[in-house]
């Protein structure tokens, strides 16, 4: 799986300075926030082919997050900027 770029991205997210960059690489993310005020950051992952068999195989992802502190996050397939997607999507990008 593999960070791609997006049309509602304002931002390169790189590194922070405790992470050697050879550890994380560099990502285009949108920071906003949602229409319900929560502010949230929003990245795009494409999968192999590999990846998608794997999927397919045992039905499971997994997340893995730098550091011991979990700040609330979800994974979802669908486009968050789609205006036909639930759920507070963000919107305050799509205004800039």
């Amino acid at each position: 799986m593999v960070p791609v770029s997006f049309e509602d991205e304002n931002v390169v997210l790189a590194a922070p300075p405790s992470i050697r960059s050879e550890q994380c690489e560099v990502i285009n993310a949108c920071m906003t926030v949602q229409d319900d005020g929560l502010p949230v950051t929003v990245t795009c992952w494409k999968f192999s082919v590999e990846d998608l068999e794997r999927i397919t195989r045992t039905g499971r992802m997994w997340m893995v997050v730098a550091g011991h502190e979990m700040m609330p996050v979800y994974m979802t397939t669908e486009n968050p900027f789609d205006t036909e997607v639930p759920n507070g999507r963000p919107t305050e990008a799509q205004s800039e």
